[in-house]
């Protein structure tokens, strides 16, 4: 844990950077929930056929909503119940499916931003990581390099023996 808490110090000349990624994430896990709880009345809508019970929930009225995960499931089964027996099976499902697409398209798209502003970040705390390893052994290479370089400087002498 402590290596990578020397790793993140790094990181605070890209905090722009930084907080786009998490912004970012934020967002792909919203839409990755809402996209995979959306498949569930979908494939419920297609395999059953009970439309005395989706009358019955209707019949019940508009639940309380409220910030709740039970509230919020409590109130789209309503609405999706509404549809079915306002408009027809076929038509509720299309709507769930272009609903999935677009919370997919999100959900993609911010994966998408995240690795995007995450690029910034890698190639610069890796930039930073060498050359502070370059300036704290530059006596160490400098004699390697300078030993390269006459090498290369010299004239050759291209006849063979």
């Amino acid at each position: 844990m402590k290596k990578l808490f020397s790793v993140l110090k790094y990181t605070k000349d890209y905090k722009g950077y930084t907080a786009l990624n998490i912004v970012c994430n934020i967002f792909f896990a919203i839409f990755s929930v809402f996209s995979i709880s959306l498949t569930i009345p979908f494939l419920e809508l297609i395999f059953k056929d009970d439309t005395a019970k989706l009358q019955k929930v209707v019949a019940k009225g508009l639940p309380h909503l409220s910030l709740s995960l039970k509230g919020i499931s409590e109130w789209g089964h309503y609405q999706m119940c509404l549809m079915v027996v306002e408009q027809g099976k076929a038509q509720t499902i299309l709507v769930i499916l272009i609903v999935v697409f677009i919370a997919t398209l999100f959900k993609n798209l911010s994966r998408y931003f995240a690795m995007y502003f995450l690029a910034p970040i890698r190639n610069g705390v890796v930039k930073d990581l060498r050359n502070k390893m370059i300036k704290n052994h530059w006596h160490y290479l400098y004699p390697i390099l300078a030993m390269n370089a006459r090498r290369y400087d010299e004239p050759h002498d291209h006849r063979r023996y």
